[in-house]
């Protein structure tokens, strides 16, 4: 959706830094194999992103992604999240057996506390599938302070599956809800508008 939109075009105004987790640990999992992921991954992207010129931060991410882009959310100015999976206490697609419910748990409670840190000063915005049993419930760990923060968007769409950006790109309206998106974070939109919508 990037490429499409044009954000890797020569002489666009984004830089893009991929993040990904190779330990499939939802960003938990450090080189060290220590379970400090959280912290390493932190540290790596203040370096890359606070020591740059980068004048505004989006984060963008999709499923253990959109977990990720929330946990780190923090460190950004705008973050657009879809289907995250926060809860990962008893969520099948968790198949590590090493990973600790002590770590579940923390994971689960940084990424609220983030969200609502996040919320004071920054953009945070987040799609799920209403019918998708599993994504609504992930989006009730946030809670409804989080909720119904008004920096803090979550946006629901007539899906049943946790593919919410699959469908979305199918239907072609994922680039849109990207574009938009990165307008607001561009400063496009005035803070007015961008509540309103």
């Amino acid at each position: 959706t990037l490429k499409q939109i044009g954000a890797f075009d020569k002489g666009s105004r984004y830089r893009v830094l991929h993040v990904l987790d190779p330990a499939y640990s939802w960003f938990n999992q450090d080189p060290g194999c220590a379970w400090k992921g959280g912290e390493w991954y932190e540290t790596e992207i203040k370096k890359r992103i606070y020591d740059t010129s980068v004048e505004r931060v989006v984060f963008l991410g999709d499923s253990m992604g959109g977990a990720g882009a929330l946990r780190f959310c923090h460190l950004a100015n705008f973050t657009l999240s879809f289907t995250p999976q926060i809860d990962l206490v008893g969520y099948e697609a968790v198949k590590r057996s090493d990973f600790e419910l002590e770590t579940k748990t923390a994971f689960k409670e940084r990424i609220a506390r983030n969200v609502n840190m996040a919320g004071a000063n920054n953009y945070v915005e987040v799609h799920y599938g209403e019918y998708c049993v599993e994504d609504v419930r992930q989006i009730k760990t946030l809670g409804d302070e989080i909720v119904n923060n008004e920096h803090v968007k979550v946006v629901k769409h007539d899906f049943d599956d946790h593919t919410l950006s699959i469908d979305l790109k199918k239907k072609g309206k994922l680039n849109d809800i990207v574009k938009k998106f990165l307008k607001i974070a561009v400063g496009d939109f005035s803070e007015e508008e961008k509540l309103e919508e």
